[in-house]
Order: C-alpha cells, then structure tokens, then sequence
C-alpha cells in the first residue's frame, strides 16, 4: 500500500513509506463518531523505530489536541528505549478525506516525561498521506 508521512522531532527529520503486513502502522482507520486513528513510525528501522506517533482526531477539519483535557482525541508518542512523552498541545488538520486515503499536516509540542527536568520536544512540519486499512484490526 502506497503511503508517506514526513516531520521534525526536535529537530530530527523522521519519516516512512511503508506499512507493514498486518496494517497496524501507517495507515489509517475509521472509529466511529466522525473519528480517525492512526499511527506513524519509520518500519524500516524497526524494531526500535523512533518516533512512533499514535493520533485519535475528528475526520474532518481542524482538531487541536491540549493535554488529555478531552478525551475523544488523543496523541501517544514513544521513543526508543524508555524515553516517553505526553501530548502538550498539537494541532491536526485533514486536508483530503475520501473512501480510501486521508492527507493532512500537524505540529506542536510534547513533553518528555522520561526525565527530571520535563523538558518539551517539538514537532514541526508533518505531513501525512495514507491509506485506510483494509484488514480488520484495532
């Protein structure tokens, strides 16, 4: 399946082309209530791949993830090893929404929680072209 998605963690280009043979990543799926999921991680590094970025925004529009201060939407962000991060503030937007791919951008912040200090870690310049799955799955 064709996809591409493209941004900067803190500086560091990280982006894929693939997805892998169960369609758990890089693609997108429908949940239900005018809701889309869907994860982005570089699978030709995997395992390991950093960073692995998981979305739950509305299918349509602008949406702006604050904390977890609503939890219809959300924003799950791993790096490798033990580093972990939660959603500060991130804003999607769906550019193109059809029957079988969904593009957009997003950026914002995230805070690293894996140290003392809690420092926040910016992404910037993403880019998401995808397919929707085509096998069941989560």
């Amino acid at each position: 399946m064709k996809t591409s998605f493209s941004f900067v963690f803190n500086g560091k280009p990280a982006s894929g082309s693939d997805t892998d043979m169960l369609q758990i990543v890089n693609v997108a799926r429908h949940k239900g209530d005018g809701l889309i999921t869907f994860e982005l991680n570089d699978i030709s590094h995997y395992p390991g791949a950093w960073p692995h970025l998981h979305f739950t925004v509305a299918d349509h529009g602008t949406t702006t993830i604050r904390g977890t201060s609503d939890p219809k939407y959300s924003l799950a962000v791993t790096g490798g090893g033990d580093d972990q991060y939660r959603n500060d503030e991130m804003t999607v937007s769906i550019d193109s929404n059809s029957a079988t791919r969904v593009t957009g951008t997003f950026s914002g912040r995230v805070i690293h929680v894996s140290d003392e200090d809690h420092e926040t870690a910016a992404i910037t310049d993403g880019k998401f072209d995808l397919p929707y799955a085509t096998r069941p799955g989560k």
